[in-house]
């Protein structure tokens, strides 16, 4: 398979998402992918190996607190403690199939911040939903965070009917 990609100069931010969810998905289709807990392994249909995507950067618990608004307490890789609230819109797009899109504002505990948009796309079954997804991050920090600025992020989540959820990002290099 050739996926052959060209992007001029955007600076739309959910243009960028959509088209990293896009490609994720695609292959992800095309890939046989192993989950081993904490790392994703990726191998195509035609490779001799596997790329590591390595330790999530980021790992959160939070709830779902209102109609399109969520809040979460996470860890973020040389940063630390973070709280992380947005919004997120949810549509069934088929059978138990959801797309959700949003944004968010990641903060940490010395108040530096970093914005992100995300879209997710997963099936649904009793009890729980399993999306995958992109993050986009962007941040003017000069301190810490500085280091998440236009950082790609493919995101798995475990979504309970309760509304509580478990988010891991690892950075798309």
């Amino acid at each position: 398979m050739h996926l052959r990609i060209i992007m001029k100069n955007t600076s739309c931010l959910f243009c960028r998402t959509t088209l990293v969810t896009v490609i994720f998905l695609v292959l992800m289709t095309a890939s046989f992918v192993q989950m081993i807990p904490n790392q994703i392994f990726a191998q195509g249909p035609n490779s001799t190996g596997s790329k590591t995507l390595g330790e999530p950067i980021y790992t959160e618990k939070g709830k779902i607190t209102g109609p399109y608004t969520y809040t979460a307490n996470g860890t973020l890789a040389n940063i630390g403690n973070v709280t992380n609230n947005g919004f997120i819109i949810i549509t069934p797009i088929g059978k138990d199939l959801i797309y959700s899109q949003g944004q968010g504002i990641l903060r940490s505990m010395d108040g530096e911040t970093a914005t992100y948009t995300f879209q997710f796309v997963g099936s649904l079954s009793p009890g729980s939903q399993a999306p995958h997804g992109s993050w986009y991050i962007h941040t003017n920090s000069t301190g810490k965070m500085s280091s998440l600025n236009n950082m790609v992020g493919i995101t798995e989540s475990e979504v309970h009917e309760d509304g509580e959820f478990l988010t891991k990002v690892w950075q798309w290099k």
